[in-house]
This record gives C-alpha cells, sequence and structure tokens, in this order.
C-alpha cells in the first residue's frame, strides 16, 4: 500500500483557509499594497465629492454664482441711460471687484465678503437715485467719499491679485486688519450717504407739498 501524504500542519492550513492580514506598506512609488479600512475610507473621500456639494454645486460653484449675479447687477447699472455719472463710475469699480473674486477663485476669503458687501452697497445707491437728473450739493460731497472708499478698496484687490503665493501667506494678517478696516470705511460711508439722501428726500417732498398746496389754493373771487 502507498504511504499516506503527510496532513498540513495547522499552522499551514490556516494560512491557506484564510490570507494574513498584513500592515500596510509602501513601494517604491509610495502607494498601498493593503489599504486598511481607515485608508480605503480616506482614499474614497479623495475620489469622491462630498453629497453636500454635490446636490449644492459646492462653496466654489456658490461664490461664482454669486458674483455672476452681481456682474449682471453691476452691468445693467452702467447700461442703464438716465444713471448719474457717479452711480455709473461705482458700478464699474463693482465689477473689477466681481471680476477679481471670480478671476482669483476666492471662495472662503474676507475680501470676498468686502466684495460682495461693495456690490450690494452700489446696488442700494443705485436705486436710490434712480430717476434722479441732477444731485444736491451735500449728496454729491458723501457719494464723493463713498467713491474714494471704493478706489481703496479696488487698489487693495490689484495689489492682492498681483502678489506670489508667498507674499499671500506672510501678508495674511495684514490682510485681515486690512479688510476690516475698508468694510469699516465702507460701511459708514454708506451710511452718511444714506442719511444725507433721506434728509434730501424729505426736504423734495416738503418742496413738492408746497407747490401742491400753493396750486391748490383757488384763486380770488372777482
Amino acid at each position: 500500500m502507498d504511504a499516506m501524504p503527510p496532513r498540513p500542519s495547522p499552522a499551514s492550513s490556516g494560512s491557506m483557509a484564510t490570507p494574513s492580514i498584513s500592515r500596510p506598506s509602501l513601494s517604491a512609488t509610495g502607494s498601498l499594497h493593503t489599504p486598511t479600512p481607515s485608508s480605503s475610507s480616506s482614499s474614497s473621500e479623495r475620489l469622491f465629492t462630498p453629497f453636500k456639494e454635490m446636490i449644492s454645486g459646492g462653496e466654489g460653484s456658490r461664490t461664482a454664482g454669486t458674483a455672476s449675479a452681481g456682474l449682471v447687477a453691476m452691468k445693467d447699472i452702467l447700461e442703464a441711460v438716465d444713471t448719474l455719472p457717479f452711480v455709473k463710475y461705482l458700478a464699474s469699480v463693482g465689477v473689477q471687484l466681481l471680476q477679481y473674486v471670480i478671476e482669483m477663485q476666492i471662495t472662503n476669503d474676507m475680501f470676498r465678503n468686502l466684495a460682495f458687501r461693495a456690490k450690494d452697497v452700489i446696488v442700494a445707491v443705485a436705486r436710490s437715485c434712480d430717476g434722479l437728473q441732477s444731485m444736491a450739493v451735500q449728496l454729491e460731497s458723501d457719494l464723493r467719499q463713498l467713491t474714494s472708499t471704493m478706489d481703496n478698496i479696488l487698489s487693495f484687490a490689484t495689489e492682492k491679485a498681483s502678489r506670489g503665493t508667498l507674499r499671500k501667506l506672510w501678508n495674511k494678517s495684514e490682510d485681515a486688519a486690512m479688510v476690516k478696516a475698508l468694510d469699516k470705511q465702507l460701511t459708514h460711508a454708506f451710511h452718511i450717504f444714506q442719511i444725507q439722501s433721506d434728509v434730501t428726500s424729505r426736504r423734495q417732498q416738503e418742496l413738492m407739498m408746497k407747490q401742491l398746496a400753493e396750486l391748490s389754493v383757488s384763486p380770488p373771487i372777482p
């Protein structure tokens, strides 16, 4: 009778039935041979867009959409026939600021918020001046101050866009302080314009009421 083949030892049979789990090792190219569950999940995070961003378009998409809508509003102001020259200039500055946001792909940045606030202020000013053929002297002076503030914001944006990567990192804290100062300056200038605009509107209303009252007086009976 032929001899029976030797039975495999428990160790060898175990290794054949259930492959041993080895720690992930890096190859020469740096890729993982046997990823663990944690590494595979992190890999999927890199490969797949989060569901929230898939349905909302992501922060970058929302920013670009808001900036694009703002550009349409600015161009409408520029193309309006009855827009005052000062307001048209503000709209041209707003166009440049929003173009910086789009071209530089700014998403989570204080400057992006400042540019959007500037756009909102320009739209509000344009609505306040809608239909005006001329402007009161004091109101024009306040609008000049607002224009100067917009120029400062545009100068900061131009300088920021021209920087290299390292310089952007070095100036991060200084930029935050500058944006806060410009935002405060913008808010102050707009509040002054708004107050003066309200005063001017009230004066115009009083003048109109006075003229209507004079017109409604019955002529004396001969």
